[in-house]
């Protein structure tokens, strides 16, 4: 991928996969892709050494400097949760979800999806289903 590739929730998995070391992954990690309105890069940010399982108050004030980072660029977020464990999404997995959900939501800020990296590659999340039946 290129400066100018335009990030979609079809190709966001590869750049998560190219950015996130699989080391960084398993130790715990958040990475968040802030993309001008074309889907462009404005921004990779990774945030190593994040612990499992983490309080949903503590995962709620980790993404607010993400979000607040995308509000300053005038960006949307494209976000990624790394861990080590199951392929499969998790409570903890679904709940980053949830919290950045509501974070960028208070903020204004549109979310590209979000995906989980581990030492196995990276996958998406669902979209939550309150998600899918505004967009239907």
């Amino acid at each position: 991928m290129d400066r100018d590739t335009v990030i979609t929730r079809e190709n966001a998995a590869d750049l998560f996969d190219f950015l996130l070391d699989p080391d960084v992954r398993e130790a715990g990690c958040l990475a968040a892709l802030l993309l001008d309105d074309e889907g462009r890069v404005v921004v990779p940010i990774v945030v190593e050494d994040i612990p499992s399982p983490v309080a949903r108050d503590d995962k709620d004030r980790a993404v607010c400097p993400l979000v607040r980072a995308a509000v300053e660029a005038g960006a949307a977020i494209a976000f990624a949760i790394g861990r080590d464990g199951p392929l499969h999404a998790t409570d903890e997995d679904r709940d980053w979800h949830e919290s950045l959900l509501a974070t960028a939501r208070a903020a204004d800020v549109p979310v590209l999806g979000a995906w989980i990296a581990g030492g196995w590659g990276v996958r998406p999340l669902p979209r939550p289903l309150a998600e899918d039946a505004l967009a239907g």
